[in-house]
C-alpha cells in the first residue's frame, strides 16, 4: 500500500537529489549573486568556521573586525589554523568606524582576507559594510562577510558589492530552519582556498564540499535532513512569493515603526518596562533614600516568611492599596485590578522595586531548604492558602 502524503507517524520521505541543485539556485537569487553557492547540513556557525578553517594557512594574515562574540569566534578559528589575525574591536554596541577600518588596512598592506559580521543580532548594529567592500576591493583583499542576521532584513547584494564568502542563515529574517545554511564562494575566494594545506576530509572543508559542484551538484555528501531541506523549500516559497525586496522593505519599516513608537512612548512608559530592574518610585521611598536610610524596610513580624502581610497606601491616597510582598500577596482592589507578580505592581500607578522582589524569593528558597534539611515537607507556612497558588499566582 502506498501513501501520497506522510504525516509525523510515519517516516519522513527523502528529499529529492535533484532538488539540492534548484535550492541551491534559489538562494543565489537572494543574495543577487552569480558566485558558486554551497549548502551546509549545519547551522550557520559551521558554515563560519569552515570558511575560516579553509582560508587560514600560516603566513596568512587577515583582518578581523570584531563587533560581537561571533566576530571573536572567527579571529579564534582563524589562528587556530595558524594565520596571522588583526582583530579591529569596536566599542560595545557600536558598529565599526571606517576611519578605524582604513587606517588598519593602511598600516598591514600585506593584508588577503578582511572578515566582518554585517549585521548584530544581539546588539541591533550594522557595519558600514558597502564603504568597508569598498576598501577592501580597491586592495585586492578577499572578504569573509557573516550576513546570518542581515539577509532579508538589509538590502545585500553579493556581486555587486563584491563580496567573495558570505555565509547566511535562513532562521532569522528569512523565516527558514535553522538546521541550515548556505555560503556563495567568489573564482578569487576558491583560488586562496585551494591550496594543498587545507583541510580535508572534514565537515570543515570547503573543498570537500566543492567536490559536489565538482560532481554536477547531484546527492550532498552524507546523510542528508530531509524535513530540514523541505522547511527550506517552504521558506523559499515564502519570500519568492513576497519577493526579497519587499521583504527588505518591510523590515525597513517595522524597524522605522518600533524606534518612531519608542520615542513616542517617552520615559514613562519605557520606565515601566524596566519594572524589574529598577527601585520603587514613591514618595516615601524616594525621600528615604535621600536621607540615607533603606528605601523600604518593614517591621520584622511583618518581614518573616509565612507571617500575615500588612498592606500600606502609595504616596497618592486615590491610588489602591498595594502589598507590602508581590510575591506572596494578591488582592483585588478597588480599581478592579490583581496586584501582585503576575501584574510586576505597574498597575495602579506606581512601579515595585527589585529589592522586595529579590527578599521574598529569598525567603522563599531559605523556607524550602530548612524545612527538607529538618526532614519536614517542603511546604512553608501559610495560613492564607495553599502556598503554591499563593507564589504562581
Amino acid at each position: 500500500m502506498t501513501f501520497d502524503r506522510w504525516n509525523p507517524l510515519n517516516d519522513a520521505p527523502s528529499f529529492p537529489s535533484a532538488r539540492y541543485a534548484a535550492i541551491a539556485d534559489r538562494i543565489a537569487k537572494i543574495l543577487k549573486t552569480r558566485n558558486d553557492v554551497l549548502l551546509i547540513q549545519a547551522e550557520a556557525v559551521v558554515a563560519l568556521e569552515a570558511a575560516a578553517l579553509s582560508l587560514a594557512r600560516p603566513g596568512l594574515k587577515a583582518i578581523n573586525i570584531v563587533t560581537s562574540m561571533y566576530g571573536g569566534w572567527f579571529g579564534t578559528w582563524l589562528r587556530r589554523g595558524g594565520a596571522e589575525v588583526v582583530d579591529l574591536a569596536a566599542e560595545p554596541a557600536r558598529p565599526i568606524g571606517l576611519e578605524a577600518v582604513e587606517a588598519a588596512l593602511n598600516a598591514h598592506p600585506d593584508i588577503k582576507v578582511l572578515a566582518l559580521v554585517h549585521a548584530e543580532s544581539a546588539s541591533g548594529i550594522r557595519n558600514p559594510l558597502e564603504e568597508i567592500m569598498a576598501l577592501a576591493r580597491s586592495r585586492g583583499i578577499v572578504t569573509v562577510v557573516d550576513a546570518v542576521a542581515s539577509i532579508g532584513g538589509h538590502a545585500l547584494n553579493i556581486d555587486e558589492l563584491g563580496i567573495d564568502i558570505a555565509v547566511i542563515g535562513p532562521q532569522k529574517a528569512l523565516a527558514g530552519p535553522a538546521g541550515l545554511s548556505a555560503l556563495s564562494v567568489s573564482a578569487a575566494a576558491w583560488t586562496l582556498i585551494s591550496k594543498p594545506e587545507a583541510p580535508r576530509d572534514s565537515i570543515l572543508s570547503l573543498l570537500d564540499q566543492k567536490a559536489w559542484l565538482d560532481a554536477g551538484r547531484g546527492t550532498l555528501p552524507g546523510t542528508t535532513a530531509p524535513l530540514e531541506f523541505f522547511a527550506l523549500e517552504a521558506a523559499l516559497d515564502r519570500v519568492e512569493a513576497e519577493g526579497i525586496d519587499a521583504i527588505v522593505a518591510r523590515h525597513v519599516r517595522a524597524a522605522r515603526a518600533t524606534r518612531a513608537a519608542l520615542v513616542a512612548m517617552g520615559g514613562e512608559a519605557l520606565g515601566r518596562c524596566l519594572a524589574w530592574f529598577e527601585p520603587g518610585d514613591d514618595r516615601e521611598a524616594s525621600s528615604r533614600r535621600r536621607s540615607g536610610r533603606p528605601a523600604f524596610r518593614r517591621p520584622a513580624r511583618h518581614r518573616a516568611f509565612g507571617r500575615r502581610r500588612s498592606r500600606r497606601r502609595t504616596a497618592d491616597p486615590a491610588q489602591p492599596y498595594r502589598p507590602a510582598c508581590p510575591l506572596r500577596y494578591r488582592a483585588r482592589q478597588p480599581d478592579g485590578l490583581w496586584h501582585g507578580a503576575s501584574t510586576a505592581g505597574v498597575q495602579g500607578g506606581h512601579i515595585c522595586g527589585r529589592r522586595r522582589h529579590r527578599a521574598a524569593l529569598r525567603r522563599l528558597i531559605k523556607s524550602l531548604f530548612r524545612s527538607a534539611s529538618r526532614g519536614r515537607s517542603s511546604r512553608p507556612r501559610c495560613r492564607s492558602h495553599d502556598w503554591r497558588r499563593a507564589f504562581w499566582r
